[in-house]
């Protein structure tokens, strides 16, 4: 709902300033580089704020049904559909606005690299298009529309469940790891399938993990051999400048009262440098 009205207050923005510009071409006709500038800035900030809604509006609209009332086909194909139509509207200004970008680079020397950074933009949002309309392509089943995160809508829960920094994991390498440790205990998470994302903030170096655990014990203040294992995630990943299989998946089976929880990471640090970051924790709808 917030991004929504953000896009609206930028909407706005853009009648104000194309009102502002109209009134400068009347007075000002020596430079028309600068308003042809100026005219292709405002199309670009009014292409964002409707691409931004039409997705917002979709992923509320999907969110809250699927949240609501299941994957029922009947209720979120009618919602797909429209959003396709939306997003397929929207797109066709995309040719429009890179002939400006590239008008921009050859006449006012712009940034080559402008043009290659909207051309990459402009194929990311025609597959994501692509993959949307890929699920209308054949008829869905009673009950088994897909889930939200399915159309990358997001995930039913997202938070952060804590953070390291760089004495957290240091010294370690391969062979010597270190356990960073985080109680959930508090959060009171139904059963369910969630993913561990180790996420890389800032620092010289990045941070390499072995493997994600969840577990639980009886005591909140139990130690490693007083804790049982529910679920283990172990395999090779790294996050950093670039990310490299640094999700880990695991099942939270339906919680006994008074259990202590713990995502328990087994991570180390190739280098000696800093390195800071955060640790997500998000909910599969399914």
């Amino acid at each position: 709902r917030t991004r929504i009205k953000e896009c609206s207050l930028l909407r706005q923005d853009c009648d104000r300033a194309q009102k502002a510009l109209d009134r400068l071409k009347q007075q000002a006709r020596r430079n028309p580089e600068t308003l042809e500038a100026l005219e292709h800035a405002i199309a670009i900030h009014r292409y964002l704020a409707r691409r931004d809604d039409v997705m917002s509006t979709f992923a509320l609209a999907y969110r809250q049904a699927y949240a609501q009332r299941g994957p029922r086909t009947e209720i979120l194909r009618p919602i797909l559909e429209n959003a396709c139509k939306e997003l397929r509207q929207t797109l066709q200004t995309l040719p429009v606005l890179e002939a400006g970008i590239r008008q921009g680079v050859e006449k006012r020397c712009g940034d080559p690299n402008d043009l290659r950074l909207f051309k990459t933009m402009e194929k990311a949002w025609q597959d994501y298009l692509a993959n949307l309309e890929h699920q209308l392509d054949h008829p869905w089943k009673a009950g088994e529309a897909p889930a939200p995160d399915e159309l990358d809508l997001g995930p039913k829960l997202r938070i952060a469940i804590g953070s390291w920094r760089t004495a957290d994991v240091t010294p370690s390498d391969a062979e010597h790891p270190v356990q960073l440790s985080f109680d959930i205990t508090a959060l009171k998470l139904p059963a369910g399938t969630y993913d561990v994302v180790w996420d890389y903030q800032r620092g010289e170096d990045g941070l390499n993990i072995q493997q994600t655990i969840l577990a639980a014990s009886a005591d909140p203040k139990a130690n490693a051999n007083q804790r049982h294992t529910l679920d283990r995630d172990a395999h090779p990943g790294f996050t950093g400048s670039v990310d490299r299989d640094n999700v880990y998946k695991l099942r939270l089976p339906a919680p006994k009262p008074g259990q202590s929880l713990r995502v328990i990471g087994t991570v180390f640090n190739q280098r000696t440098f800093n390195t800071f970051g955060t640790v997500w924790l998000r909910q599969r709808w399914k």
